[in-house]
Parts: C-alpha cells; sequence; structure tokens
C-alpha cells in the first residue's frame, strides 16, 4: 500500500515537473534572450528562428504602446527593400539586414528598453522569440582623490539604466572592497566609506559594472599627502665596506622628503627623496658614523626622521702589500715548488747519466774497432815482409 502510494506521488511530482516547463515555454516559442546596450550606442538583436525562403518574418516590439500589446517594427511580405514600418513612432531607429537582425542606434533610456519579438512562418508554421533589451549608461566614479594620510571619505559609483539591475562592485588594486548599496529607482548606486592611509598614495581604484556577459569599469588613482616615514639605507650590510663604494639613504613621503645626509662635505648625489654618498679613501681603516636626516611638511605642519648608522672601512691593499702578499702566497706554495724541482732534477739526472753511458759504450766500440784493425795491419805487414825474403 504504502509502495503504491509513493508510486502515484512520484507520478504526479513528474507530471506536475513537465507541465511546469511546457507552460514556461509554449510550443513554437522559444525562450527569451537577454540582450544589453549602452545609452547613445547601436545594439543588434538577430533573429534565431528558421527563415529559410519563402519565411514571413516579422519584428515587433512591446516598448512603445502604453496597453503593452506589441506593435510592428518590421514584416518581410511584399519588403524587398526591408523597410521600417512608417508609422512605428521609432521608425527612424530601426533598421533590419538581409539576415532579419533588428539593429537600434542611438539608444536612450527612456525609450527602447524592454521586449523585442521576432516571428517566422515557414510552411504555415510559427515561431517566435523574445529579446529582452536592457539600456545602461556607463558607470561613473566619484570621488575627491586628493587625500591626506589618515582622512575619511567616500567613494561612489552610480550607473543610470532602464530593465534589468546591473551589479557594481568596488575594488582596491584587484581586490574586491566593502561598499553600501545606495540604489533607487532606475540608478545603481555603491558607495565605500574609506579610512585613507599613506599606503593608498598613487593606488588604483575601480568601479566594475556586470550585468550578464557585459561589463563595463571607471576608474581613479588616490593622490595621499603623508609626513615623512619609512627612512632606510640601501645597502646595509655587516661586513666592511670599501673605498668608492655607494650609500644611498632614501624615505617615503608626500610631498618628497629632502635628505640631508651627512658628513656633508663628503661628495653625494641628490634625487627625489634620496641621496647617495661614496665611501672616501680617507675613512679606510675607521668606522665612520653617517646620519640621515629626511624632512617634509604638510602645511604648515614639518616632520623629521633622523636615523644613524655606523660602517666599517675596510683598508686598500698598496703596491707593497700586493708584493708581500704575492709573495705568502708564494711562499706557501714552495714545498710544491721544491718537489717539482727535485723531480724535474732527477729527470735530468737520469737522462744525463744515460747519454753518458751510451757515449762511453760508443767510444768502447770505437776503440775495439780501431785496435782489431791496427792488429790486421801489423798482420799484414809481417807477411809481406816473409814474401820479400
Amino acid at each position: 500500500m504504502m509502495n503504491r502510494l509513493r508510486r502515484q506521488l512520484f507520478q504526479n511530482f513528474c507530471v506536475a515537473f513537465i507541465f511546469s516547463i511546457v507552460s514556461l515555454t509554449p510550443l513554437g516559442q522559444k525562450q527569451g534572450k537577454s540582450v544589453i546596450g549602452v545609452v547613445s550606442k547601436s545594439v543588434q538583436m538577430k533573429c534565431e528562428l528558421n527563415v529559410s525562403d519563402p519565411a514571413d518574418v516579422q519584428w515587433e516590439d512591446k516598448v512603445y504602446n502604453s496597453d503593452r500589446n506589441a506593435i510592428q517594427i518590421f514584416n518581410s511580405t511584399n519588403n524587398t527593400d526591408f523597410a521600417i514600418n512608417p508609422l512605428h513612432p521609432n521608425n527612424r531607429s530601426y533598421e533590419v539586414n538581409s539576415e532579419f537582425t533588428l539593429n537600434i542606434i542611438l539608444l536612450n533610456l527612456e525609450d527602447d528598453a524592454g521586449e523585442y519579438i521576432c516571428r517566422s512562418n515557414v510552411n504555415n508554421v510559427t515561431e517566435e522569440q523574445s529579446h529582452y533589451l536592457t539600456v545602461v549608461d556607463l558607470p561613473e566614479c566619484s570621488a575627491d582623490t586628493q587625500l591626506t594620510d589618515g582622512q575619511e571619505t567616500n567613494f561612489t559609483c552610480f550607473s543610470i539604466y532602464s530593465g534589468n539591475h546591473p551589479r557594481l562592485t568596488w575594488f582596491r588594486g584587484d581586490t574586491a572592497i566593502e561598499s553600501r548599496d545606495d540604489s533607487e529607482t532606475r540608478v545603481a548606486k555603491q558607495v565605500v566609506h574609506w579610512n585613507t592611509s599613506y599606503k593608498d598614495d598613487k593606488q588604483k581604484f575601480t568601479c566594475k559594472m556586470i550585468l550578464d556577459e557585459f561589463s563595463e569599469e571607471c576608474s581613479f588613482y588616490l593622490d595621499v599627502t603623508f609626513l615623512v616615514r619609512d627612512l632606510t639605507f640601501v645597502p646595509y650590510k655587516k661586513e666592511k665596506y670599501q673605498a668608492g663604494e655607494e650609500i644611498r639613504c632614501t624615505a617615503k613621503g608626500n610631498p618628497p622628503p629632502k635628505i640631508l645626509f651627512e658628513p656633508s662635505t663628503s661628495p653625494g648625489k641628490i634625487m627625489d627623496g634620496s641621496k647617495t654618498i661614496t665611501i672616501q679613501k680617507p675613512w679606510e681603516g675607521k668606522d665612520v658614523t653617517l646620519t640621515c636626516t629626511a624632512t617634509n611638511s604638510l602645511g604648515s605642519k614639518e616632520h623629521n626622521e633622523t636615523r644613524n648608522i655606523t660602517i666599517s672601512v675596510a683598508v686598500a691593499l698598496g703596491t707593497d702589500m700586493k708584493i708581500r702578499e704575492k709573495l705568502d702566497k708564494a711562499l706557501d706554495n714552495t714545498p710544491v715548488v721544491i718537489g717539482a724541482i727535485i723531480t724535474v732534477a732527477l729527470v735530468l739526472l737520469v737522462i744525463i747519466i744515460a747519454v753518458v753511458l751510451v757515449r762511453t759504450h760508443q767510444q768502447k766500440q770505437r776503440q775495439k774497432a780501431a785496435k782489431q784493425k791496427a792488429a790486421r795491419e801489423q798482420e799484414n805487414g809481417r807477411k809481406s815482409d816473409k814474401v820479400a825474403v
């Protein structure tokens, strides 16, 4: 029994759901399409229906009739010139091309927002499609961009519209920020209450308007005046500095602070909001204290910030020192050098001994050959004497 009741309830739900879907979109009618247009610009609406030849295509609107009944803008029947209905109160603002696309030129907030209907009849089959046009004015940002650190202010973004309500969102850089909705009839408005910081100086603020896939924005940059702060030395290192190196003192402020970097007798490069000095040769072998003071003013209020830094300057190597350093390095390498000399001497000694032995052997061979030759000559002499006798 319970299972049968559940099945019946499920069937009823399915029937009701399908009926609701069908009732939303009558047969032969496509669901409405949202179109966004901007004041004083043009917008196009494409008839996305069967317009194959022969076709009877019509455009109507429910904008200009006080009773909201549709009034014809265009009818393709016997209309090879694509002429607009001359009786339409806004006929000069409409154009229809060969693809039956409706173009509305010079949009205005008062007259153009509303429903536009394209109807197509092909072989006695009628289809229609609605377009809902929302006309918006581009968003406008209102803000005092000349501010002082700590000052509270409001940023206002608004857009006048006719049709669907656009969404406005405020951003600081790329980060969305909170705002208050002060929208009125046909006016979208978002207000930001802002406590200004020195970090907002030269920062971009943007208001983005989004409606469906349409997006526009307005933006501005802040100019925030603030007293001098964040005085630093660059580079700052713990190891010793060398003569000829540069140290820069820099500070933030608007207007840019004036920098006094001492000892003032040292040569320096002056830049906006910073000053650079070069480490002098007379400072070698000493600890030198540098003093940097940054000053700026807002109206009659002046502020300065001072910091000291003590640096150690290394002694540069002179000519004698460099020679001694080279000798020290050479002495450090003495065992290696001596070993190499001994090795070379032994090799030479071996070569000399080999040469001596070879030459001695060659001399002995020559002496032996000479003795043999003398003996042969003596033997020949004796034989000659015997023959003579």
